[in-house]
């Protein structure tokens, strides 16, 4: 990840590389109401989990440039992982 100002009339802050495209492609593919993170970040925060959390894991979800993965969605709930039924 690069962070730098681009720009000299309007300077603005930008932030590029893979880790800012996998968030949009994340966040571009999400289902309504939920945060979608990918497996490393699934696997971060795991121990931690707080118990109204519903997590649940989409496989084949694809990404543009990157492929099918492996996803987990989160929504307010009962704290479990649950194999979601859509692809």
């Amino acid at each position: 990840m690069n962070i730098g100002i681009l720009g000299n009339e309007i300077p603005r802050l930008c932030v590029v590389g893979n880790t800012v495209n996998v968030a949009a492609r994340l966040q571009s593919t999400a289902e309504e109401d939920t945060i979608q993170m990918s497996r490393h970040v699934y696997e971060q925060m795991k121990e931690g989990m707080v118990s109204d959390i519903v997590i649940f894991r989409k496989e084949n979800v694809f990404l543009k440039n990157i492929g099918s993965v492996t996803t987990y969605n989160i929504r307010p709930s009962v704290c479990q992982i649950k194999q979601s039924t859509k692809t």
